[in-house]
């Protein structure tokens, strides 16, 4: 039979745990928040000097699965104007077609959703490492 030292004990280890997890959520403290977040401060002081198909490689791999609407709200949100690259043959030909992105199912509304090939995620690695050392 376990004593009540012992429940104590694992309490007391349960609430610490939990006091770093919710630091972690409601603190923005984890590695992969504060680096995304200091990756896209970077981006936004860059935004005007990368082009439209980097950006929306860098999108995908911060973001995952989007459609092409909310790659283009990413891109707003960075302040990168885009104009009509994505209603002429920019999107497919310069990612489709090189095997960077590719559509991986539709959502609700019936619009493509798109991921990034092997390839892509190659290619965002380089670009984000690009990006960081011209911090």
């Amino acid at each position: 039979m376990k004593s009540s030292k012992d429940d104590n004990n694992r309490i007391s280890k349960l609430e610490k745990r939990v006091e770093k997890l919710e630091n972690a959520v409601f603190k923005g403290s984890s590695s992969y928040s504060v680096s995304k977040n200091t990756l896209e401060d970077t981006l936004v002081k860059e935004v005007n000097k990368i082009p439209i198909q980097h950006l929306v490689v860098i999108s995908l791999k911060l973001n995952g699965k989007q459609t092409r609407d909310e790659i283009k709200k990413s891109l707003e949100d960075w302040g990168k104007v885009f104009g009509n690259w994505f209603r002429g043959g920019n999107f497919n030909n310069r990612l489709i077609k090189m095997n960077i992105v590719k559509r991986d199912d539709k959502n609700k509304d019936g619009d493509d959703i798109f991921v990034l090939t092997k390839k892509g995620e190659l290619l965002a690695n380089e670009l984000i490492e690009k990006i960081r050392s011209k911090k």
